[in-house]
Formats: C-alpha cells, structure tokens, sequence
C-alpha cells in the first residue's frame, strides 16, 4: 500500500522566516527513505510554493495549491484547477470596496492586489490586533504591506480571467463573520490565520485534494494548524496537529506534536515512523 503524509506549509512544516528548517528537512528526507509521498497543501499559489520552497530545497513534491483550487503533481504537471465565478461574488466585493478593505485574487497567471485608499489606517489597524507597543505596531504594519503590496494592482476584479482564490485580509470581525455568512452558501470558505478569509470553489478544498492522490483513509496521514487544514482531517485515517494550532484542529486530532517554533513537523514525522516501524 501506498502511504500519504500529506503537511500544511506556513506554521507548521516552515519557520518564521518562511522556510524549512535543517530538523524539518531531515524529516522530510527520512520519510522519502521510507517510502512515504509527501506532499504538501497550502493556501499559497502554487508558483510562490515552486520558487520559494520546492526550489529552495531542491525537492520534487505533489503540492495541493491554493486550498484545493489548483493541484500540481511532482513533475510540475497540473492535474486539477477549481475555478472561482466572481459574478457571484459582485455583493461581497461591494462591500469590501465600500468598507476600503484589503483583499487578493489568485489566478492561474498570478496574484494581485486590491488598492485601498486609507492605506496607512488599515495596516494600523491589522497592526493593532497583534500589539499595543508603537514601535511593534510600525513593525507590524510594514509586514502586512509586504504581504499584501507585494503583487501587483488589479483594474477591475469582475474581468479577472480564471480566479482561483479570493483572500480578504481584515481586522473587522464583524465584517468577516458576516461575509463568511453571505458566501459560504456557495462558496467554500475557511481561514488560515485569524484576520483572514479565503474564498474559493466548493469543490476545492484539501480534503478534495488529498482525495486525487488516494481515497483509502488507512494510507493518509495529515499535519496541520488551521480551520483550513480541518477538510484534509476528515478524509485522513490519522491526523495531527502542532501545538500552535486552533483550539477545533487539535479537537480532531490524534496526536498533537510540539509547536512549529520548535520543530513540530520533525516530532510528527518521529511519531509517525516509530508507529509505522520506519526507520
């Protein structure tokens, strides 16, 4: 039989600067000498994971992109692209645009931006969640400008062609929870850190994902921190989670690892073979 370890990227198999640490790297070696296919899920675009990780690290593996909405193979080959129709979305993105809000459209040609005119309120804003230290909110704001200027500007998202994703980043709740209300009846919706939501297809999910490379439970192992990783646990026959994750991912879990601050992918992996006589 086959074996899947399937692992979420940001917070839990990378670090705070966004990459793979040497334990982690380790870990991932050892359960390619056993035999295990890795792959990884992640709400980013599959072209920042192929510059910024499978390059990096000189390493060939499945990636299930964008929450589902695009799924590569390790040769690079596109198996499955979910489409977004944003004519149904024509409500949700008013109010964004009336509320002068943050969001992302990732596309099969790349990602871009939102421009918002109280550009230096709202980076405060998302600031202010994290700190009330001025000199941390400065810092903060200059990290979420790059997070999201680093794209560039769309004209008009109604004539984006094949959007896979919608991202809203924002410090209102209540915005969010009424927008995940409003959209999630046709829509799939799900988070991946607390000031965010991601849109995409109902069929794209990563659990779905997970789902093009086996549908035997008994061969899926997952690992994650987020809501957004819950899809994956429901398909999965044996489910972790790091000690940084939600409060309803760890509820899921079989088995919690330590935090992703100090390599709770590797411990996973080392829990994982010791259970399955690796070596």
């Amino acid at each position: 039989m086959k074996r899947f370890f399937v692992t979420d990227l940001d917070k839990t198999l990378l670090d705070d600067q966004h990459g793979i640490s040497p334990a982690n790297l380790q870990a991932l070696h050892r359960l390619e000498a056993n035999h295990v296919q890795v792959i990884l899920a992640t709400g980013r675009a599959y072209h920042d994971v192929s510059q910024h990780i499978l390059q990096r690290y000189h390493l060939n593996l499945p990636v299930i992109a964008l929450n589902g909405a695009m799924i590569v193979d390790e040769t690079g080959h596109l198996l499955k692209l979910h489409a977004l129709d944003l004519k149904g979305l024509e409500e949700a993105l008013a109010m964004l645009n009336k509320a002068d809000a943050f969001y992302l459209l990732y596309t099969s040609s790349g990602t871009y931006t939102h421009e918002v005119h109280s550009l230096m309120a709202n980076l405060a804003e998302l600031a202010k969640t994290k700190t009330n230290d001025p000199q941390m909110i400065l810092q903060g704001m200059q990290i979420y400008y790059d997070l999201l200027y680093r794209y560039p500007l769309f004209l008009d998202p109604l004539q984006t062609k094949s959007c896979l994703k919608l991202e809203i980043v924002s410090a209102d709740e209540k915005m969010r929870n009424d927008l995940k209300q409003m959209l999630s009846c046709h829509y799939q919706v799900s988070a991946s850190y607390t000031l965010n939501l991601e849109v995409t297809s109902k069929q794209a999910t990563k659990g779905q994902g997970v789902l093009t490379f086996s549908q035997d439970p008994h061969a899926i192992t997952v690992i994650g921190d987020h809501d957004n990783d819950l899809a994956m646990f429901d398909v999965a026959g044996y489910r972790m989670a790091v000690a940084n994750a939600t409060a309803k991912l760890k509820a899921k879990a079989d088995w919690i690892s330590t935090s992703y601050v100090n390599d709770g992918f590797a411990s996973a992996v080392a829990h994982y073979l010791d259970l399955n006589n690796g070596v």
